[in-house]
């Protein structure tokens, strides 16, 4: 019976790796991502980065999860994402974040999406829909493609408004 528990436990740690792994799936032929699987994307190619980051989140408290403060010193680091001043756990990660001299941060009140521009060479954009975990995305290092969206994603760091004048 213990032998039949133990196997029954180590199969369900399994399949909440398996559910994890699988929190993606095909529409069409456009992927839905989970806000968990997109984050974890991003830190992956934001250690990558050799010369700047272009970011934009939804929230600060987005990119509070992505250990920006990791980043290499050498990395330019902009930011846009909403930010609510008013709200104590959001000025404690703007204060953090401003800390670092090669990071900029301005309030963008889009809420509608996710960019990532690595190096002027990796993209990733990610469209929030209706379903708060469901993040219509696409990744490419195709030159052409980063070249084509890249306005897109700096879209919201130029629409952005600065944090101080």
């Amino acid at each position: 019976m213990d032998f039949l528990k133990e196997d029954l436990e180590a199969a369900d740690e399994e399949v909440e790796v398996f559910e994890t792994k699988v929190q993606q799936y095909e529409v069409g032929k456009a992927l839905l991502f989970s806000n968990a699987v997109l984050k974890t994307k991003i830190k992956e190619i934001i250690d990558s980065a050799l010369h700047n980051i272009n970011l934009t989140a939804p929230s600060i408290k987005d990119v509070g999860d992505l250990y920006l403060f990791e980043v290499n010193a050498n990395v330019n680091v902009k930011v846009a994402c909403n930010i609510s001043m008013g709200e104590k756990s959001h000025q404690e990660i703007v204060e953090e974040l401003e800390a670092f001299d090669n990071i900029d941060i301005r309030i963008y009140d889009g809420n509608d999406r996710w960019s990532l521009i690595v190096d002027g060479n990796k993209l990733i954009f990610g469209a929030l829909g209706t379903k708060p975990d469901e993040i219509l995305l696409f990744q490419t290092e195709d030159p052409k493609q980063v070249n084509l969206f890249n306005n897109m994603a700096m879209e919201s760091w130029l629409r952005g408004k600065k944090l101080r004048d």
